[in-house]
């Protein structure tokens, strides 16, 4: 994996980057609540990559005490400035050498985090070992129709940019099947995925090409002029074939999927 994509630096999108990645309110909520249901709220859950603390923070408000982790610190300030007064402790750190001592914590949560790590395996090690006997390992990821036209343009977009980039390739631990063979030769009992909210986004091609030419699009924001304007140049030549009216609404399922391990030594 070269380094282009895990070097990223979040610190210039830190201010918006919730909001590219935009919950609602009431599907924050029930994540929050999916989560306190999991974890006994008596001890302290870490979010490892915890970012501005799109999750950490509907957690605190469910009542669960948490520690939110990151290596970015614009990203962290900004996790802090949203907490307000809630349970949350922000901590600065490499979530592969975690500050932390052994059985610290309850849970563990990991959110689109490994991906970025070149030391996932190590991360994982670091997971087992911070967690308190019977502790639960919390994967938890975004879904959309695979159907919709947001998701096969955002399909469509990650192949243009390795094409465009090679370098911008994510690590193996982008693959669910590859994060559970990791985690079952750790002894991990991995439960079936928990699809614990949903809900529906209006949108259109046309619209997600000029929020990717804004970098306000979740797969732009990182990439510069000589970057994205080919790719944005190639992705409005293939909506234009894909869809006869790309300025069409059309309505796209979204959900939110958590994921638990159990048992891991």
């Amino acid at each position: 994996m070269s380094n282009a994509y895990s070097a990223m630096s979040f610190s210039s999108v830190a201010p918006r980057y919730n909001q590219i990645n935009e919950l609602p309110a009431q599907s924050a909520a029930e994540i929050g609540r999916a989560l306190a249901s999991m974890i006994a709220s008596a001890a302290p859950v870490l979010d490892a990559g915890c970012g501005a603390g799109r999750i950490a923070i509907p957690a605190a408000e469910a009542g669960l005490s948490m520690v939110g982790l990151d290596r970015n610190q614009a990203m962290l300030n900004e996790a802090v400035r949203l907490a307000g007064q809630r349970s949350f402790w922000g901590v600065h750190g490499d979530v592969a050498c975690l500050p932390f001592t052994a059985e610290s914590f309850n849970a563990v949560l990991s959110i689109n985090v490994l991906h970025l790590v070149p030391a996932w395996e190590q991360a994982i090690a670091e997971v087992v070992r911070v967690l308190r006997p019977g502790g639960l390992f919390i994967q938890a990821r975004g879904w959309m129709d695979p159907e919709s036209c947001a998701s096969q343009i955002r399909d469509h977009m990650r192949t243009v940019i390795m094409e465009l980039n090679p370098g911008l390739r994510p690590t193996a631990a982008a693959s669910p099947a590859v994060l559970a063979k990791a985690l079952a030769e750790l002894g991990g009992v991995t439960e079936d995925d928990q699809i614990v909210t949903r809900w529906q986004v209006e949108t259109s091609p046309a619209e997600i090409l000029v929020q990717m030419a804004a970098r306000q699009h979740n797969q732009t924001w990182m990439l510069d002029d000589e970057l994205l304007t080919p790719l944005v140049d190639r992705m409005n030549d293939w909506i234009h074939v894909t869809w006869s009216n790309p300025a069409a609404v059309q309505s796209v399922d979204h959900g939110f999927i958590l994921t638990v391990t159990r048992e891991l030594k």
